[in-house]
């Protein structure tokens, strides 16, 4: 399940980009992505959130 707010269209490139890190290799890309999900926040580009199954 996704749920993301994009306000931009660069945003939203960089958000399917480190998704798509995300499914390329799970475990490894996972801390990388948490990075930038925390990173991305305090700089108030965008929110958004994913629930690993």
């Amino acid at each position: 399940m996704q749920l993301f707010y994009i306000k931009k269209s660069l945003e939203a490139f960089l958000f399917l980009y480190f998704f798509n890190l995300l499914r390329s290799n799970t475990k490894k890309s996972k801390n990388l992505y948490n990075i930038v999900y925390f990173s991305i926040i305090n700089n108030k580009f965008y929110l958004f959130k994913i629930r690993f199954k």
